[in-house]
């Protein structure tokens, strides 16, 4: 029987982190949704599984997308959400490979929905990562001083708008996770490291 592992929650929480910390006590197997749904996207046609190409979305820096993260937030959450829910399927089939061999994994990201986690027949573990705190400076300085972070090509509002979405973005993952009964763990800033043990503690237990 696999072990199978959930992490989800919003970006820019320290789910990578936590998933670090786990795999150097287990290492298994693990991935992003970001790129189940990157592998997916280069499998399967239009035809074929028409849910997954159609998001509602243009990329980060599309004129419909920062129109929305000024204007817009609800709408451009709802968008987000229905990415996340079309790429699940790709989730549920990445991790059923690994239980028809008895393997673990696991997979954390923003497509992994306490809604849609509810919804499965399997035994796995799950915690969900987030931020409620106001992040809108660290998230400006750590784009102007890392030109690797991909904000740092967005001018400081632009950077300032997409904090404050983000913040609405963890609102949602918390709620849905108490919601459906699920451990969500509250990244302090102050208690990082303290934070990210507790998720994994959860995990391992």
């Amino acid at each position: 029987m696999s072990d199978l592992y959930f992490i989800g929650g919003a970006p820019r929480t320290g789910k990578t982190t936590v998933v670090q910390k786990l795999l150097k006590q287990k290492p298994i197997l693990a991935a992003s949704t970001d790129a189940i749904r990157a592998v997916a996207l280069g499998l399967v046609s239009k035809e074929t599984d028409p849910h997954l190409h159609r998001v509602e979305r243009g990329p980060f820096g599309s004129e419909e997308h920062l129109s929305n993260l000024k204007s817009n937030q609800e709408l451009l959450l709802k968008q987000e959400l229905a990415s996340a829910e079309a790429t699940w399927k790709s989730v549920l089939d990445f991790v059923g490979y690994y239980q028809k061999d008895a393997k673990d994994a696991l997979v954390e990201g923003v497509a992994v929905l306490p809604s849609e986690l509810a919804k499965v027949n399997f035994d796995f573990k799950a915690v969900f990562i987030v931020n409620l705190t106001d992040q809108t400076e660290e998230i400006l300085s750590h784009a102007r001083e890392n030109s690797f972070d991909w904000l740092s090509k967005y001018d400081d509002e632009t950077i300032r708008q997409y904090a404050t979405f983000n913040y609405r973005w963890n609102q949602y993952y918390a709620e849905e996770a108490v919601k459906y009964g699920f451990h969500v763990v509250e990244i302090e800033p102050k208690n990082f490291h303290q934070s990210v043990d507790t998720a994994v503690e959860l995990l391992s237990a």
